[in-house]
């Protein structure tokens, strides 16, 4: 339950639109100085709490190289004031090379254009929403505000008073990256501190690295010598800060055609956004570029150059639909294949399996002798009985110990015919020995199915090996076989994952020529034609499953998350009284069309646009003009094929074909063209069990030694750790 839980809210539209923002460590590039006042980053902290001299922005301007930081108090960010800060740091030390801002209308402005241009300053913008080019200055406010605050207490708007402290204290510190304090760099020695070293001290090795600075300190005029210990020690710090960053980024990769979701931006930078979401969409890349992505919306709005950094993927709904398991666990198997399931009570070892007592008549002669195969039995032995031996020689009494049915002692001797069980039907004594050898019975004609009416539910009327086309993949005609052939109609093992439909053996087993289309394989195969529908158009079309279709034809409330006017065309297929009808809905044409393969009635079409009216009223849409109507199809011949022609229908409507098709074979996909597609198409089973098919990792797991299929211990009852195993699909 809390996987598919976790799975609902994963794929919830509305939670993924509220999550987390995307974190911003996706690639490092560091700015590359080499002079003091090379490149100057220049930033606002505020607004803040209003001082008594009406102070409330600092404005921050922080030398690349040295990490000297200047920080001015000014009254508001007009860009007069901006300004005037700019040019008193010139006054103060020197016109730097380039200044770097974003691109706030403090900083981008004619009157600041024009001052830099006067004093020589080239300027450098930061690309909209992407605060990470000027992260040296912002690391800086953050420590500001952070300093400020432990500062001030109680009385925030005192800030100011504590500015040139706080300022004085990060200046005279060890900056991390060149491991000298912005102070030394700029003057060639460390500050004096307002205290003095006592006379008396005691040599440690806190004395010992003060004395190594001093030194330094003398060998100031070795400048040359003092830049490569700075450049080698930025380089060391940036090598360290991209691992920790590589480390900690996202590792996802988009392609043309995925659905994703834009971080909205702006929701958190402008008033009353902050519950606005935090994606936006769900948006289609129509092309890619370096770290540059176009985008389509679902209204077909285009965006342009949409950095990735802001995407994430978008998860559709994809229900988890709960499927029949069965409560039989499979016994412990070997190596070797044991008899099949259906053979009879223990018997002697000169007693062969192939033909039970339940499905030949007690008249037939007894089981063949040791000469016959032990395995699977023929299909000869599976469709018919054998006949009786009249044409056939009698074999003598003492060279063939008889196999009698489960009803007589399995270890007793040859006895004349009148010793037969009295449940038997009376046979001719002189044309019943008590055995015959194996090859006349499989020559005999069979017997008319008037004289021997089967004991178990009938198989079907020919070895399906003859009705599999040869053209057909080898490993879809085995698989095939080995289900509609009978002798594996019982098992239950996974074939095909479509989507969120997993079908089993036995859902094949039910779909054999002949039989009526279950509701897992008609969800599948719907599922798989809407896919390729929307892999080939740009509009999209959406599935409502049998289970959920049938909830709103029955007028019940729809628990279906879905936006109708996001879609084309709707699908789905109605089960009523084990018949299956097609509904499709336009949403944006408000209307719908009905098809009944055994043709509408006026009844009908009036209740599916209630339904339908009723269904989109709930999500929302307008329904007053809503009509509901039919068009001219094929009609079915028989009386099992509804689910066929539903499923045709369907593929008509989604290629634009014509729904006046004839009702023929050929015309009309069968159950074996409906059965091999899902086989052909299966996503990968291979992270999944075979019996039970969920991935619980927690579970221990053993594969086949034939087919290599992997199952879980618990699912199928298997003990034996050190026993190989064979799978019921390969017994």
């Amino acid at each position: 339950m809390t996987a598919d839980i976790n799975k609902w809210v994963s794929e919830c539209e509305v939670c993924q639109s509220a999550g987390y923002k995307i974190k911003d460590t996706i690639e490092h590039t560091p700015i590359k100085v080499s002079h003091p006042f090379e490149l100057i980053g220049m930033d606002l902290i505020g607004k803040l709490k209003t001082t008594k001299n009406g102070y409330q922005y600092i404005c921050v301007m922080t030398d690349y190289y040295t990490k000297w930081t200047q920080a001015y108090p000014i009254t508001s960010k007009t860009a007069e004031e901006v300004t005037t800060q700019i040019l008193k740091f010139v006054f103060q030390f020197e016109a730097p090379k380039r200044i770097l801002t974003d691109q706030g209308t403090e900083f981008v402005n004619s009157i600041n254009k024009n001052v830099c241009e006067k004093v020589g300053i080239k300027r450098s913008l930061c690309a909209p929403y992407h605060p990470q080019t000027n992260g040296l200055v912002e690391r800086m406010n953050a420590t500001i505000q952070r300093s400020l605050c432990k500062l001030v207490g109680s009385k925030p708007e005192t800030w100011d008073e504590y500015l040139d402290a706080v300022m004085f204290g990060l200046r005279t510190k060890k900056q991390m990256t060149t491991k000298f304090s912005p102070f030394f760099l700029m003057f060639g020695r460390e500050a004096r501190y307002p205290f003095e070293i006592p006379e008396k001290y005691e040599i440690n090795n806190t004395v010992e690295q003060v004395m190594e600075e001093e030194t330094v300190t003398e060998c100031i005029k070795h400048l040359d010598a003092i830049k490569e210990v700075i450049e080698a020690n930025v380089t060391r710090s940036t090598t360290m800060t991209k691992k920790r960053l590589r480390s900690a980024s996202r590792n996802v990769s988009f392609s043309v055609g995925e659905l994703v979701l834009r971080q909205n931006v702006r929701s958190q930078q402008r008033k009353g956004g902050k519950l606005e979401p935090n994606f936006l969409g769900p948006f289609k890349i129509s092309a890619l570029q370096g770290k540059s992505a176009d985008l389509i919306s679902e209204n077909g709005a285009l965006f342009k150059n949409i950095s990735i950094d802001h995407l994430k993927h978008f998860k559709p709904e994809n229900p988890r639909i709960p499927h029949k398991m069965t409560t039989q666990k499979t016994e412990n198997p070997t190596s070797a294949p044991p008899a099949p399931p259906t053979t009879s009570p223990p018997a002697p070892p000169t007693t062969s399996p192939p033909a039970p007592p339940t499905t030949s008549p007690p008249a037939s002669p007894p089981a063949p002798p040791t000469t016959s195969p032990p395995a699977s039995p023929p299909a000869p032995l599976i469709t018919s009985p054998p006949a009786p031996p009249t044409t056939s020689p009698p074999a003598p009494p003492t060279t063939s110990p008889p196999a009698p049915p489960t009803t007589s002692p399995p270890a007793s001797p040859p006895a004349p015919p009148t010793t037969s069980p009295p449940a038997s039907p009376p046979a001719p004594p002189t044309t019943s020995p008590p055995a015959s050898p194996p090859a006349p019975l499989i020559t005999s004609p069979p017997v008319p199915p008037t004289t021997s009416p089967p004991a178990s539910p009938p198989v079907p009327p020919t070895t399906f090996a003859t009705v599999l086309p040869t053209t057909m993949s080898d490993t879809i005609s085995t698989v095939l076989n080995k289900v509609w052939g009978g002798t594996h109609k019982d098992t239950y093992v996974l074939l095909s994952k479509i989507g969120p439909y997993k079908l089993f053996s036995s859902d094949f087993a039910r779909i054999c020529p002949g039989q009526e289309l279950e509701s897992e394989v008609i969800n599948a195969y719907l599922h798989l034609m809407v896919n390729n529908y929307n892999r080939n158009h740009q509009e999209k079309a959406r599935i409502i499953d049998s289970f959920e279709m049938s909830r709103i034809w029955l007028k019940k409330s729809s628990r279906l998350k879905i936006d109708p006017e996001k879609f084309k065309i709707i699908v789905g297929i109605v089960n009523e009284s084990h018949h299956w009808m097609l509904v499709v809905i336009y949403p944006l044409e408000k209307r719908t069309v009905f098809l009944n393969s055994l043709g509408e009635s006026q009844k009908d079409v009036k209740r599916c646009l209630e339904a339908t009216r009723a269904f989109m009223r709930s999500k929302g849409m307008k329904v007053s003009r809503w009509k509901c109507e039919t068009v001219t199809h094929a009609i079915q011949q028989d009386m099992v094929s509804c689910g066929v022609f539903a499923l045709k229908f369907a593929e008509c409507i989604l290629e634009n074909k014509d729904l006046n098709f004839p009702s023929t074979a050929e015309a009309v996909k069968t159950n074996l063209d409906i059965s091999s597609t899902l086989l052909s198409e299966s996503e990968s089973v291979e992270n999944l069990c075979r019996h039970c098919g969920s991935e619980d990792k927690d579970h221990l797991w053993i594969a086949c030694d034939r087919c290599n299929w992997w199952y879980h211990q618990d699912c199928i009852n298997f003990k034996q750790t050190n026993t190989d195993y064979c799978c019921e699909m390969c017994l």
